[in-house]
């Protein structure tokens, strides 16, 4: 099986929009919107987010904010209790 680490590395793109295209005559506006889409895709989950450090440091960075803030405290959960759940959100 392939991780998502080693897929990501095999997304080779064979024609990419600066090898047919130039950026100098378009307007700011629309250099905005050709970045926005030809930049590196946001991941999924957290087993495509650790193969970049850049998702790591931030993910580091939100928990040691939610440390510092005391966002939660571990408690036992009454019976028939549903604790409160959080997911990662990559954007």
């Amino acid at each position: 099986m392939i991780s998502p680490c080693e897929e990501k590395s095999k997304d080779n793109v064979r024609y990419t929009l600066d090898s047919v295209m130039s950026y100098k005559r378009l307007s700011e506006k629309q250099l905005k919107f050709i970045l926005s889409i030809s930049s590196k895709t946001e991941p999924k989950c957290y087993e495509e987010a650790k193969c970049y450090p850049e998702w790591m440091e931030a993910m580091r960075a939100e928990i040691e904010a939610l440390e510092a803030n005391k966002i939660w405290d571990i408690v036992n959960l009454p019976h028939n209790k549903i604790p409160i759940g959080y997911k990662w959100v990559y954007r």
